[in-house]
């Protein structure tokens, strides 16, 4: 599992605040859709509509500059500045992979040590 990025400050950003709440909730999810899909910050145009959001938020969306439009839909602003691309994700996920691994196996070898004396 992933994790979309939003900065704790967004609350008051000037984007966020003239976007609006509502918009601002498509923003949130659309954001969570792109990174659980490795879309890295691509908005496909119909994503609102599954989205159950009005079109008019994608359009408020792109007037207060926080999605740029591109072909087949948008693209979030400056998305790869705050989100790790598909390929840092999976590196993380391995390296932590290899630390649970490593810290299973000392436990391990310890408990055994300790049944040993």
């Amino acid at each position: 599992m992933g994790f979309a990025t939003v900065d704790d400050r967004l609350f008051g950003h000037p984007k966020a605040m003239a976007a609006g709440l509502e918009a601002m909730g498509l923003w949130v999810l659309a954001n969570s859709w792109s990174c659980a899909f490795d879309k890295q910050g691509f908005i496909p145009s119909q994503l609102p509509e599954t989205l159950k959001a009005k079109p008019a938020l994608a359009d408020r969306l792109v007037e207060v500059g926080l999605w740029d439009v591109v072909d087949g839909g948008w693209m979030m602003h400056d998305w790869q500045d705050w989100n790790l691309t598909a390929a840092e994700r999976l590196r993380k996920r391995r390296l932590a992979a290899k630390r649970v691994a490593r810290h299973r196996d000392k436990e391990k070898a310890e408990k055994e040590a300790g049944n040993a004396s």
